[in-house]
């Protein structure tokens, strides 16, 4: 699966917080960006407060929303 344009997929796994299952808490792994090549395969943070699309684990979301990529080359 890939992103178009100036949209970016990032797989969002769901986290346990105690038993509480949390599905979004704005981190994930970039898997597709084709305008920021560059972040692929890397841990991202976004604001998860914007409107997005989801897809089974995943987010589709505009680069807009990206905060900062967490890991550097």
């Amino acid at each position: 699966m890939r992103a178009i344009g100036e949209y970016v997929l990032i797989s969002v796994p769901p986290t346990l917080v105690g038993a509480i299952q949390i599905r979004n808490d704005g981190f994930g792994l970039c898997v597709s960006a084709p305008s920021m090549p560059d972040i692929e395969g890397k841990k991202v943070m976004f604001d998860s407060d914007q409107k997005y699309h989801e897809h089974e684990d995943m987010i589709i979301i505009h680069k807009n929303y990206l905060l900062l990529c967490l890991e550097e080359e």
